[in-house]
């Protein structure tokens, strides 16, 4: 009976952001407001923010010191702070690096070379790869829901393609691509065989 009780009160339980239900996917907890919202949901709204200091939570707007799940605290170098650096990036509106906003990034937040951002981009979404990898065998065993792999899965693939994407920047930034002095005003979405044409 408790288990029934328990199970229908989490089926009511919505998502924040998307209002489905959380039980669906995974789950985290924006502090220190405590808003709770699938992780899907939440990192693609901080990964979407133009800067750090935008990424607030979208429901009261608070700023997000860190991020909580169900199994494991996730500030330990996840989110990016006013102290350092952080796994969840404000890539801008499209989610993903764009020249735009690396070169932007790059002089805000470092005054060393571009080479040394664009390095730890890399670095930090290979390993969210292996953690989100990991987390997928995890669901797999576990005999998680469809669409519970299913979002996982989705994940994977947007960090495979920012690998590629960043992968791609640092080759036209070796072959003299990538410079300030390109900067745009407008935000355009990442395209190789545009920047290597203009090189």
């Amino acid at each position: 009976v408790i288990d029934v009780a328990k199970k229908e009160e989490e089926s009511k339980e919505v998502c924040s952001v998307c209002l489905e239900a959380l039980y669906t996917k995974r789950v985290i907890t924006f502090d220190p407001c405590k808003h709770i919202m699938h992780r899907t949901c939440g990192i693609r709204w901080l990964e979407t923010r133009d800067f750090a200091d935008k990424q607030c939570c979208p429901i009261c707007r608070t700023k997000v010191d860190l991020l909580i799940d169900k199994t494991r605290r996730l500030n330990w170098n996840y989110l990016f702070l006013q102290k350092g650096w952080s796994d969840i990036v404000a890539f801008g509106p499209f989610g993903q690096p764009t020249k735009y906003g690396i070169l932007n990034h790059s002089t805000v937040y470092f005054e060393g070379p571009l080479m040394s951002h664009l390095g730890s981009l890399i670095t930090i979404t290979k390993k969210t790869l292996r953690n989100v990898n990991r987390t997928l065998e995890e669901a797999k065993e576990a005999r998680k829901r469809k669409i519970y792999i299913s979002d996982i899965k989705g994940e994977l693939e947007k960090l495979k393609r920012r690998s590629r994407i960043l992968a791609d920047m640092m080759r036209v930034w070796k072959r003299r691509g990538m410079r300030y002095e390109e900067r745009k005003e407008v935000e355009v979405e990442w395209n190789y065989k545009r920047e290597r044409e203009a090189l």
